[in-house]
């Protein structure tokens, strides 16, 4: 049996026992008990970044992630609030089974510029939402706009020259406007810009100097302005020197469209741009020697010529240019099969019988000139002429018609002159024959290609049929082979009195080396050979491409009598206005000439002076090729 204390502690237990359970039941309606069966269900989210900046016109994303509790497992709807005027969002949507989405936010172009807290806003059905806040940004997009700049950006001219500098116009986006261009310089200098807005990104332009302008330094600024943006200013500083003392000289083109380009070079001063005024191209020398180049675009296929002269050479292209006039004419008394080629002054044209007896002369020079015609006909491979024409004095107008009557009283036979080349040797020789006036200059015969020699049968106009200041030439072309032409050698006597003449070859040229001075940024080729007493005038040396042909152009006096004679195509690349393109190119198969003369007895540049009685005119030419 228990004590009675025992007895009673045995009786409290239960009670306490149930007091405990009674607690627990009531703690199990806590949202944090695993086992309660009626979670509260909940949402929130968190932002990628907290911030976003947007320039004007802009647009951006924020990421949104959910976080879903109490068991929710529903879909979630996404916004923005507080959004500054002119940025709009996009609505977001977090489907069931999904974590997080992105919002687009995007700012026009007139949106307010500033900052602003906005606030992301997570829904879903039967939870409360959630935010979180987003500062936003706004910031002003850019104008854009442009710069100004000059190359080059400094230039010295001489009083009275004239050069230019090319004005570079960098944009910056959005701005693609035209810009207006206007230039400011000290008085007696002149500025040449566009009249209207500039839409390219480049523009010329010209500065003249008055012969006036004390020398010195001075600003030449030009303003560009646009529409919407800032104004720019580029500066060139201008130095003037003083004209030296030299010759002046103008040159033109009669006979030839003006070149595209132009420059020379003072002795072994710099080479200077050549800027026109009005139909010529004015330039002073002070050296004794003095270098041109010209440029001529011939329908997309650039000519590039050099002279090299002494400087009392340099006039050779001035002078009054003559006036011309295109003059029709007819054939009487050419049968078919015969050739008949006419010379009104120095204009020439040919008709051939049995297909039209018409002829056009084109640019006849104005006044009275000679008349002159030959007819002839083939004879195995070889020219027989067996009448000439001759009428003197001949001034017809501007689209008369002339006529060569070689039936009349102004038609005869020619006269017949054995011609003997001596020196031929074993070489194969062409023989040719040539009249000339003081108004009119003609060729008569030139024989086959292989008519051996050393003596030839050639028509001269008869004695009777000249009269004072007329001159004939009888010339003889030499050829080592007529198959492989490489070299030749010719040489022409001239005579007044018709009879048997004797003329005397010169050597084949000499050994010729050449190369190219540079590849790029165009091929500078150089000619290099021995100079030879029978050639000793001037040198033509030329190099053709598909679409280029150069010619350097040499007097005896620019060579001074050297016994070497080196040519090479002169660097142009840091002369204003030069394009590369109207050079050699390398890597292009370039055929080369080079062509010299000698002749004694009376000066001349290109030639002799005259042609007088006894005057014999040598040639010698040297046939290659290279790829620079």
């Amino acid at each position: 049996m228990l004590s009675r204390r025992r007895a009673a502690r045995s009786r409290l237990f239960p009670a306490a026992l149930a007091a405990l359970l009674a607690l627990g039941s009531c703690t199990g309606d806590s949202p944090s008990d695993p086992n309660d069966p009626d979670p509260t269900p909940s949402i929130s989210i968190t932002l990628g970044s907290s911030t976003l900046t947007l320039q004007q016109g802009d647009d951006g994303t924020v990421q949104v992630t959910v976080s879903r509790a109490g068991g929710y497992t529903g879909a979630v709807s996404v916004s923005v609030d507080g959004l500054p005027t002119g940025v709009t969002a996009s609505s977001g949507q977090i489907a069931s089974g999904a974590s997080s989405t992105t919002v687009d936010i995007a700012a026009a172009a007139g949106a307010a510029v500033g900052s602003v807290s906005a606030t992301v806003r997570a829904t879903g059905a039967g939870v409360a939402a959630a935010t979180a806040g987003l500062s936003i940004q706004v910031t002003a997009a850019p104008t854009g706009g442009f710069a100004l700049s000059l190359d080059p950006s400094s230039l010295s001219l001489q009083q009275g020259a004239s050069g230019e500098s090319t004005m570079s116009i960098a944009r910056t986006a959005p701005f693609t406007g035209g810009v207006t261009l206007a230039a400011s310089a000290p008085s007696g200098i002149t500025v040449g810009v566009p009249a209207g807005p500039v839409d390219g990104d480049e523009a010329t332009m010209s500065v003249e100097v008055a012969a006036s302008v004390d020398p010195g330094t001075y600003p030449v600024t030009v303003t560009g302005s646009g529409a919407g943006v800032s104004d720019d200013v580029a500066t060139l500083q201008l130095t003037v020197t003083a004209a030296p003392a030299g010759s002046d000289f103008a040159w033109g083109f009669c006979d030839d469209d003006p070149p595209i380009w132009m420059a020379a070079q003072d002795g072994s001063g710099s080479w200077q741009r050549v800027l026109p005024s009005g139909e010529v191209f004015p330039f002073t020398v002070t050296s004794d020697r003095v270098q041109v180049a010209a440029v001529w675009d011939r329908g997309g296929e650039y000519e590039l010529v050099v002279f090299f002269l002494a400087r009392p050479e340099a006039s050779l292209t001035e002078g009054v240019c003559p006036t011309y006039r295109d003059v029709n004419g007819t054939v009487v008394g050419l049968a078919s099969g015969q050739l008949a080629f006419a010379t009104l002054g120095y204009s020439g044209a040919s008709a051939f019988g049995g297909v039209s007896n018409a002829l056009a002369f084109n640019d006849v020079v104005e006044g009275a000139v000679d008349f002159f015609a030959t007819r002839s006909s083939s004879s195995g491979g070889t020219q027989v002429v067996d009448r000439l024409f001759l009428q003197r004095d001949v001034n017809p107008a501007p689209g008369a018609t002339v006529t060569v009557d070689f039936t009349g009283s102004d038609a005869f036979a020619p006269a017949i002159i054995d011609v003997t080349a001596a020196n031929l040797g074993g070489d194969v020789g062409t023989p040719v024959t040539t009249f000339i006036t003081p108004t009119m200059a003609s060729s008569i015969f030139s024989g086959a290609t292989s008519t051996g020699g050393p003596s030839w049968a050639v028509p001269v106009v008869p004695q009777g049929r000249l009269r004072s200041g007329d001159i004939q030439g009888v010339g003889v072309t030499a050829l080592a082979s007529p198959v492989a032409i490489t070299s030749t050698r010719s040489t022409v006597r001239w005579f007044s009195t018709v009879g048997d003449q004797t003329l005397t070859l010169g050597p084949f040229l000499s050994t010729v080396t050449v190369s190219a001075a540079a590849p790029a940024p165009y091929a500078r080729l150089r000619v290099q050979y021995d100079r030879q007493a029978e050639y000793m005038g001037h040198v033509q040396a030329s190099f053709t491409q598909s679409n280029q042909s150069v010619i350097l152009w040499a007097t005896d006096d620019w060579l001074g009598g050297a016994s070497a004679a080196d040519l090479a195509i002169p660097d142009f690349s840091g002369v204003d206005g030069w394009m590369p393109i109207w050079g050699p190119q390398a890597g292009a198969a370039t055929t080369w000439i080079l062509n010299v003369n000698g002749w004694e007895g009376i000066g001349g540049i290109i030639g002799p002076d005259a042609f007088i009685d006894g005057l014999e005119l040598r040639t010698a030419t040297r046939i290659g090729s290279i790829t620079p």
